[in-house]
């Protein structure tokens, strides 16, 4: 027998849960001595947000800088770095233009390709050669790393702890004392049909908690159809709950450095 634990995050209002145990290959698993504990988690000095945007597209800049800088608010920007200066992609100036004004830019592989599926070289191929053309660009906060789609195992863990200091998931969830895992980072990721009072409620609960909330955005666009794009008018509104509620916006790479010393 192998015991596990984890911790769940329920939404709010929340009336029932079922659980879903998937198995990585062929076989049989036999379950035991279930239970569930609300827990409080143990709280940092403060709450935090990071707000995170994934891919490089040009809505980073010509729709998202300019709402988070009505609210003054910072953001960190995993990029795709074989994809800059692509069609409605960022450029390397607007990248420096974006790090001007204190935003993070960090890697996100070069092609954007599951990693799990990719063979050894090729997959180290990607997590260095993004991480090298930013550092070799100017941007030092090539040390934090967002896997694409959020597909990653215990190979490409190996190597992305080998290359940098931090990773950012897709699972849901808030960071907190108790289990905090620098290279498992939990986020909620922004999709269209979450409401801003869904959106509030995350918010709250890190205030009230004193946990660290990261959100992750894609493309700001008008809606198109893709179940991941945020229109302007709405991610004006997310800026605004997050202004209104008072808890402080920083960088992946800020929240690190004050939250670290503190584990």
């Amino acid at each position: 027998w192998t015991s596990y634990r984890t911790h769940l995050y329920l939404p709010p209002g929340a009336r029932s849960l079922r659980i879903f145990h998937g198995l990585a290959r062929v076989g049989r698993l036999a379950l035991d001595d279930l239970s569930l504990t609300a827990v409080r988690p143990a709280p940092f000095k403060r709450g935090l947000v990071s707000l995170t945007f994934d891919d490089g597209w040009l809505s980073d800049y010509t729709q998202a800088m300019p709402l988070l800088a009505r609210h003054g608010m910072l953001a960190t920007h995993y990029v795709v770095t074989g994809l800059i200066g692509a069609q409605n992609r960022l450029s390397l100036a607007m990248l420096r233009e974006l790090k001007a004004r204190g935003d993070e830019i960090a890697p996100h592989t070069v092609t954007h390709p599951d990693l799990t599926g990719l063979a050894t070289t090729d997959m180290t191929r990607e997590l260095e050669d993004s991480k090298r053309f930013l550092t070799d660009n100017g941007f030092d906060s090539a040390t934090d790393f967002a896997s694409p789609t959020g597909e990653y195992n215990s190979d490409t863990l190996a190597e992305i702890r080998r290359l940098f200091t931090s990773h950012r998931t897709v699972y849901v969830g808030y960071n907190d004392r108790d289990t905090f895992d620098i290279y498992q980072l939990r986020s909620h990721s922004m999709r269209s049909s979450i409401a801003v009072a869904e959106v509030e409620a995350w918010v709250a609960r890190a205030a009230a908690d004193h946990t660290w909330l990261i959100i992750t955005y894609h493309d700001i666009v008008d809606r198109d159809g893709s179940v991941y794009s945020t229109t302007p008018a709405e991610l004006d509104a997310q800026l605004g709950v997050i202004e209104r509620l008072g808890v402080q916006v920083v960088t992946v790479r800020e929240a690190l450095n004050e939250l670290l010393p503190q584990l």
